[in-house]
């Protein structure tokens, strides 16, 4: 089940020396997971996988962590990686836990969306939102969206393609460790 699941049939006639450092880790986690383990700590699990590789290693750890009792520990720098797999959330900076809960716990308390939309004529926000255009594109950050869209609506600005999002952890993160 192993070798499907983590794509490793073309590495059975291998030996380990000659496969790459993405392979090795593919193997690697392969060689933890025969024992069934209760508990699987992982420190930047994907360093070093192709694009491919990181898929199916993710979305493997998803299916076992869904499927079993096995709880998945991992620490990465990839924060777009931890949103995707994450039940719960530990942000650490210089050895201080700066948030913790679940992704989108922490997205609530941070309270910003992302409004992004295009506009091809002048477009005049006021202050209290923080506006950045580059071309047609335009982004704002709000706590409030639903009131910044009211506004938009109601001063008749020219929009299209409007899209409203959570902030990503990374951008979360970023803001919690700016001096």
């Amino acid at each position: 089940d192993l070798i499907q699941a983590l794509a490793l049939q073309s590495l059975l006639p291998r030996l380990v020396g000659g496969l790459s450092g993405g392979e090795r880790r593919r193997v690697g986690l392969a060689c933890a997971l025969c024992a069934h383990p209760d508990l699987i700590v992982l420190d930047e699990p994907t360093a070093g996988l192709d694009l491919s590789s990181r898929r199916t290693f993710f979305d493997y750890l998803k299916s076992l962590a869904k499927e079993s009792e096995c709880t998945v520990l991992f620490s990465t720098h990839h924060l777009d990686e931890v949103e995707q797999l994450s039940e719960r959330v530990v942000v650490l900076h210089k050895g201080r836990i700066l948030q913790e809960g679940r992704v989108d716990e922490i997205q609530k308390q941070f309270g910003y969306r992302r409004i992004r939309f295009r506009s091809q004529g002048d477009v005049c926000i006021p202050e209290i939102w923080n506006f950045v255009r580059d071309g047609l594109n335009c982004e704002v950050m709000a706590r409030d969206a639903e009131s910044f869209v009211r506004w938009m609506v109601e001063a008749r600005i020219d929009f299209m393609d409007l899209e409203v999002q959570m902030v990503s952890l990374e951008e979360i993160f970023i803001k919690m460790v700016e001096p």
